[in-house]
């Protein structure tokens, strides 16, 4: 799986907000005009689906991510972020993050 690591995340988030740049220019999505707003926005989120992805089956999660994508995606940008951020990928690395912790049981299916 993906190897997603929450805390080394954040950590880097809060790196790049205490360099206070004017801007940032995303591979994909183009220039954020407001980094201290988007890396906020950015932490929360990475906090909240990995409680979910604590919480939930993966039909839940990949369901409650697809709701979320459309719901506040723009149509037209929706098909990028699946591509660029593919929902399996982020249920196996938030999944595999847990595992590696020792709060959640290693799935048999990738045991």
């Amino acid at each position: 799986p993906p190897d997603i690591d929450v805390d080394a995340w954040q950590a880097s988030l809060r790196l790049v907000r205490d360099a206070s740049p004017a801007r940032l220019r995303l591979a994909h999505f183009g220039t954020v005009e407001d980094p201290p707003s988007h890396l906020g926005r950015i932490g929360e989120e990475l906090r909240r689906w990995a409680g979910l992805a604590r919480a939930l089956d993966r039909a839940s999660f990949l369901s409650a991510l697809e709701s979320e994508i459309g719901g506040s995606v723009a149509e037209g940008d929706r098909e990028r972020v699946r591509l660029a951020v593919p929902p399996e990928h982020v249920w196996l690395g938030l999944r595999r993050y847990w595992e590696l912790r020792g709060v959640l049981e290693r799935e048999e299916s990738r045991a």
